[in-house]
Order: C-alpha cells, then sequence, then structure tokens
C-alpha cells in the first residue's frame, strides 16, 4: 500500500481504465463525508470514479472508470454539497478556527484519507509548520468546511525563540506538528 499526497496529483493526468489515451487533468478529489473515502476524480471534462494510480514512470496517472449508477447518485450528492477538503476551513466542534487544510494523505488501496495537513498561515505555507490530523479525528466533511474533535489545546512552539508561533495539538490525539515536507 502505497500513500499519496493530494497536492502532488492536481494537475495530473486523468485516464480512463483499458484506454491508454489521456482523457483530462484532475482538478479536484471529491470526497465522501461520511467515511473519509475518495469518491471520484474530477477533470474539467470527466468524472470517473477512482481505480488506481500508476506512479511510475513519471508523472503519476490516474486511471478512473465510469462510475456505476448506485455510486453517480453518491457522487452527485457529494458534488451538489461541494465536498472538496484542499482549502476547506478546518474548525473544532465547538468553533474555534484552526486553519485551512493544505493537503492530505490517501492510499491507493481503501483510497481512505490517512490524515490532513493544516496550517493557519495559507499565504506562507512554504515556511509554515503544518498541523497533522489523523482521519480518527476527523467528525464532518461539509461544503467548505472540515470539523474535527474538540480536545485540541493550544502550545506554543517556537522555531526561533523571538517569535513563538500558536498550533493546536490535542494531548492524546494522533495530531502532530511537523515542518512542511
Amino acid at each position: 500500500m502505497i500513500s499519496y499526497r493530494a497536492s502532488n496529483l492536481i494537475g495530473q493526468t486523468l485516464a480512463r481504465l483499458k484506454q491508454a489515451e489521456p482523457v483530462d487533468k484532475l482538478l479536484h478529489l471529491l470526497i465522501n463525508a461520511d467515511n473519509g473515502v475518495i469518491l471520484a476524480l474530477i477533470g474539467r471534462r470527466e468524472v470517473l470514479a477512482p481505480e488506481k494510480i500508476n506512479a511510475s514512470p513519471l508523472p503519476a496517472k490516474l486511471i478512473g472508470r465510469l462510475p456505476k449508477n448506485e455510486e453517480k447518485e453518491n457522487i452527485n450528492l457529494a458534488l451538489k454539497h461541494r465536498q472538496f477538503v484542499l482549502k476547506s476551513r478546518v474548525e473544532t466542534e465547538s468553533g474555534h478556527y484552526l486553519g485551512r487544510v493544505l493537503d492530505f494523505e490517501f492510499d491507493d488501496i481503501s483510497w481512505k484519507i490517512k490524515k490532513i495537513y493544516i496550517s493557519d498561515k495559507i499565504f506562507l505555507r512554504a515556511l509554515a509548520q503544518q498541523l497533522q490530523i489523523p482521519h480518527e479525528d476527523i467528525l464532518f466533511i461539509g461544503k467548505d468546511k472540515v470539523i474535527v474533535r474538540d480536545g485540541l489545546i493550544k502550545r506554543e512552539i517556537s522555531a526561533q525563540a523571538t517569535q513563538p508561533d500558536s498550533r493546536y495539538a490535542r494531548a492524546d490525539s494522533g495530531a502532530t506538528l511537523s515542518e512542511k515536507s
């Protein structure tokens, strides 16, 4: 099982299963809010159900298939509710703003989100630390908003002693701070 970062795949080639020719470029990954699984690969002209990722040779190519009838209803509902994760606002259950989703990680077997990366410095993301929140702490993915568990505590983290930087992490959660990778 290989993990992928969504930001590394946006803009990559999108192809249909059993066709060699690319059909589109990936614009968005549509998420099922109930279980965090990627429902569809969204291109400018195509909406495909995910099948696999051909990462070698680079650049990566995402392979999808036309959605089955029972999948179409879920995809249409998710599109209606704009269940995209990237750039979504992240708040705790009690409404505390944590930042925006910069990226998320998923695996190529279950297509399920493993963790999201958030930062409150969206414009300085190359320099900012990111809070990693595991899927278990994500409660809701909706239109432009992700809700995570309460109980996050504010901690002062300092890259330089003269400039403390506020971050949030729950003591008993899997949430961790990391430098942007």
